[in-house]
C-alpha cells in the first residue's frame, strides 16, 4: 500500500470513528438520564440522581485501563523493535489514558460526596490504588519532557510504562480482593443494578471506547507533524552554520 493510499485510509477510519463517537455519546446520554430508572434508596442507594454519574465514571475508568495497557503492548514492543513508531503510539496512548483517568478520579468524588457524605476514603483500596496509578502516568509523562535525548527518553519511559502497567489490575480487582467501600456492580454475586442500567453502561462504555481510539489516531498524527518539524528545525539550523 502506498503511503497516499495508507494516509487516505487513516483518513477515512477516522471519520468513521469521529460520527461513530458523536452517536455513540449522544445515545449514552440519552441511555444515562432518560432510559435508565432511577436507582432507589430502598436499595441501599443514598442518593439516586448523583447515581447517573456512575455510567460515564466506569467509562472513563475502563477506557484510561485501555489507554495504560496500549502503553504496555507498544513499549514492549519498543524495546523489542526499536521502532520509533510504537514509542509514539505508547506516548500517544498514556496522554489519552490520563485525560480519562483524571476524568474517573474527578467524577468519582462527586458521586462520593452524594452518597458518602465524603469526597475520599483513604482506607478505601480501589481509592488509593487509582491515585497510585494516576501519579505513576503524570511520572511517565514528565519524563517524556524532561529528557532531551529522543531514543533515551523513549526507552526509559518505556520501562516506566511497563512497570506502572500493574497498578492496573490491581486498581481493576482491589474492590473484589478486599471488602470496600467502593462499590461491585459488574460481575457482583448480586448485581445492584437493573437491566436496564447495564445497557445504558456497556452503550457509555462502547462511547468512550471509540472516542478513545479516534483521539489516539489523531494525537498520533499531530506527534508525527511534530517529529517531522523538529527534523526540519534541525536541518534548517544546520544549514545555517554551514
Amino acid at each position: 500500500m502506498s503511503k497516499m493510499a495508507k494516509k487516505n485510509s487513516t483518513s477515512t477510519i477516522k471519520i468513521i470513528l469521529l460520527i461513530a463517537s458523536v452517536i455513540f455519546i449522544l445515545l449514552a446520554l440519552y441511555m444515562a438520564f432518560i432510559y435508565a430508572p432511577m436507582v432507589e434508596k430502598s436499595a441501599g442507594w443514598a442518593a439516586p440522581m448523583a447515581q447517573k454519574i456512575f455510567y460515564f465514571h466506569v467509562a472513563s475508568a475502563w477506557v484510561s485501563y485501555l489507554g495504560f495497557g496500549i502503553v504496555f503492548i507498544s513499549s514492549i514492543a519498543f524495546l523489542k523493535t526499536n521502532s520509533k513508531n510504537w514509542d509514539i503510539i505508547a506516548f500517544s496512548s498514556a496522554e489519552i489514558g490520563m485525560v480519562f483517568c483524571t476524568l474517573a478520579i474527578i467524577t468519582g468524588p462527586i458521586w462520593a460526596k452524594a452518597e458518602w457524605g465524603e469526597y475520599w476514603r483513604w482506607e478505601d483500596v480501589k481509592l488509593f490504588m487509582t491515585l497510585v496509578l494516576w501519579l505513576i502516568f503524570i511520572a511517565y509523562l514528565a519524563l517524556r519532557s524532561g529528557v532531551a535525548n529522543s531514543e533515551s527518553t523513549g526507552r526509559l519511559a518505556a520501562v516506566f510504562g511497563i512497570m506502572g502497567f500493574f497498578c492496573v489490575p490491581l486498581s481493576f480487582a482491589a474492590n473484589r480482593l478486599w471488602e470496600q467501600y467502593h462499590p461491585t456492580v459488574i460481575a457482583a454475586p448480586k448485581a445492584s443494578i437493573q437491566t436496564p442500567m447495564t445497557f445504558a453502561l456497556i452503550i457509555a462504555v462502547i462511547a468512550f471506547t471509540v472516542f478513545f481510539f479516534y483521539l489516539l489516531l489523531k494525537r498520533i498524527e499531530l506527534e508525527k507533524m511534530r517529529i517531522k518539524l523538529e527534523e526540519m528545525k534541525e536541518i534548517v539550523g544546520d544549514d545555517e552554520y554551514e
